[in-house]
């Protein structure tokens, strides 16, 4: 069993990255033409993450850590139906 706060810190990621998702897709939703739209998010996303110095992290796992951060983010953009 995870601790309390693990839990409650994986709620609140959960509820978070699902707020983000849906807010994308309804606007990609109104957008005229959503894979441009969608594409213009991620490249944008992908430039401001790479930016991030995650000081909290040892030097040794920033590296990954940030590959992990921009697959997931890749992974959450590009599964939004652009149909």
């Amino acid at each position: 069993m995870r601790p309390q706060s693990e839990e409650d810190d994986f709620a609140e990621v959960a509820a978070i990255s699902m707020a983000i998702t849906k807010t994308i897709t309804e606007l990609a939703l109104h957008s005229s033409d959503k894979g441009p739209y969608l594409a213009r998010i991620l490249e944008a996303g992908l430039h401001d993450l790479e930016k991030i110095d995650y000081q909290d992290i040892p030097d040794e796992r920033r590296v990954a850590l940030r590959n992990k951060i921009m697959a997931r983010y890749t992974d959450l953009i590009t599964t939004i139906p652009v149909v």
